[in-house]
């Protein structure tokens, strides 16, 4: 190790200064490199454990963590704790049992420990305050939703039925980024807390986010459905219109080159209605016909008035020569006449279609010309009338156009103004071009330093340790041999004159024999030796 430490000075000293500076320089850059690569490789790769956390559940995850000696680090200003990938799902799992992260509130744990002396009014606070805890935890499970406060109102009961007031309940939502609940995102967050909340109706749920926008509130009485209900049924009709023509559009023309907007006009009016119409003409609505036969006959006397007549042997006999016959007919007949009528009751459904009104705008074609100074320009190209009355034959098909409900649609041609589509493309694509040079240079610096350390560093010294071992156990240094006499040979059969040494001292010579003689004695010893017993040639 001695020897090796003074040959690198011997060659540290042969150096020049800009020999010594690209030493420095590329010994430098190559340790850099090294120790950079090896911090790299003993780096844990870091993942999110949680995220948009409240300052309380994080405090409380990092005291678990520091307890369970889990490297972390906090990011996003509090927010967000990063775990090592290897660990992270057993470390989820872990603060799950432990109930962490709570959400920013308590929930039903609070009955955990329980006190002496509690009230029966602390004890109902704490039942609502882990309700709306518990609700605000269940909301946020949501992946649109990062956290969510519940507030409810529920009222003292009554032993009076008409003294009782309806529990209500109100609910902040902070939501992601961009992140947009649907109507029946929205219909599920109302059910679910009127269901957990006995004796609240979901009428009686308001629902908002953190910028104050109303996303649900309690229906208008008189009002079916509400103005919320009625505005998402209109807009869900103009979306689903505009989506056909959209679609339809982009696969004729190419995305981006058609912009659509379709207005409907919606009749919520429920309307019940009773007809009852008569029929002008006679109709027979029951008939009656009855017919009455009756025979009748008299007897006329033909003997003079007194006793002969009277006797009854007498009058038999003269019966038979005085009796007359009649027959009578009677018929009747009854007709009833009605007039008919019909009785239709009908109901009109609210939110009928009423009209619609479409407006396209299409964009022409473009075509790249020279712009004489070397480069090109764009230039606009109007579609054809043809065309564009083909577009709105084809939106009127798409949207189910009625000239009979007043429907109108309406098809304008006009250039596009895409320079901040086309400066956010280029933004994008020299983003994507600066982290490819950045990964390739960062690879080749990696792969140059290593060579140069091999080259620079490693190589000389394997070279220089090979060059030690072959070399005798001495070799005399040049700057420090003794010079003889003129004319007289310094391995001569007689003894050798001593040596011309100037023995000043601030002879740079001599203070190189002496530093040579005190740092290594045995070379010194050696050399000696090697004057004495050396034979001439």
């Amino acid at each position: 190790m001695t020897r090796m430490i003074e040959s690198l000075k011997l060659m540290w000293a042969g150096l020049g200064g800009s020999g010594r500076a690209l030493v420095l320089l590329v010994g430098g850059g190559a340790l850099a490199t090294l120790l950079w690569i090896a911090f790299s490789a003993n780096r844990p790769d870091m993942t999110t454990l949680f995220s948009q956390l409240n300052p309380s559940d994080a405090g409380a995850i990092v005291d678990e963590l520091k307890s369970n000696k889990v490297a972390y680090r906090v990011v996003d200003g509090g927010t967000r704790i990063l775990v090592p990938s290897g660990v992270v799902h057993e470390t989820r799992l872990h603060l799950a049992t432990r109930g962490l992260p709570q959400g920013g509130g308590v929930g039903f744990e609070i009955f955990d420990r329980t006190t002496l002396g509690t009230t029966d009014f602390v004890q109902r606070l704490n039942y609502q305050r882990a309700l709306q805890g518990e609700l605000a935890r269940t909301i946020g499970q949501l992946k649109e939703v990062t956290g969510a406060r519940v507030h409810l109102a529920l009222p003292q009961p009554s032993v009076f039925t008409e003294q009782e007031k309806p529990a209500t309940a109100s609910i902040v939502l902070n939501l992601r980024p961009g992140a947009r609940l649907t109507p029946e995102q929205v219909r599920g967050v109302v059910h679910l807390v009127s269901s957990s909340v006995e004796g609240l109706n979901a009428d009686r749920v308001t629902v908002i986010d953190t910028s104050g926008k109303l996303i649900a509130r309690p229906a208008d009485k008189g009002s079916p459905g509400g103005s919320t209900g009625q505005f998402e049924a209109q807009e869900a009709i103009e979306t689903e219109l505009e989506r056909r023509v959209r679609t339809m559009l982009e696969e004729i023309l190419g995305p981006n080159k058609a912009t659509v907007r379709v207005a409907a006009q919606m009749d919520f009016t429920s309307v019940e209605r009773t007809e009852e119409r008569f029929d002008p003409r006679s109709v027979i609505k029951s008939e009656q016909r009855t017919t009455e036969t009756q025979n009748s006959s008299t007897t006329t006397p033909v003997a003079a008035a007194g006793t002969a007549s009277n006797v009854p042997d007498q009058a038999a006999a003269q019966s038979q020569s005085g009796q007359n016959t009649a027959k009578s007919t009677k018929e009747a007949e009854t007709v009833q006449y009605d007039v008919s009528k019909v009785l239709e009751r009908t109901v009109l459904a609210p939110g009928q279609l009423k009209r619609v009104s479409v407006a396209v705008m299409v964009d022409g074609s473009y075509k790249t010309t020279p712009d004489g100074k070397g480069g090109e320009r764009k230039e606009y190209v109007p579609r054809k009338a043809e065309e564009i009355e083909k577009i709105k034959v084809a939106v009127k098909n798409a949207v189910g156009y009625s000239a009979a409900r007043g429907d109108e649609v309406e098809v304008a041609e006009f250039p596009f103004d895409t320079s901040a589509m086309e400066k956010e493309r280029a933004l994008m694509d020299e983003a994507e071009r600066k982290a490819f040079w950045y990964s390739l240079a960062t690879q080749a610096a990696t792969g140059i330093g290593v060579l140069l350390a091999l080259f620079f560093v490693v190589r000389p010294l394997i070279r220089l340790l090979k060059e030690r071992r072959r070399q005798p156990a001495f070799d005399a240094p040049s700057q420090f041999s003794i010079s003889s006499p003129p004319g007289v040979d310094a391995v001569g059969s007689g003894p050798p004159p001593p040596p011309a040494l100037d023995v000043s001292t601030d002879d740079p010579l001599r203070e190189g024999l002496m530093e040579l003689a005190r740092n290594n004695p045995n070379v010194v010893a050696q050399l000696v030796r090697a004057w004495v017993v050396r034979k001439p040639l």
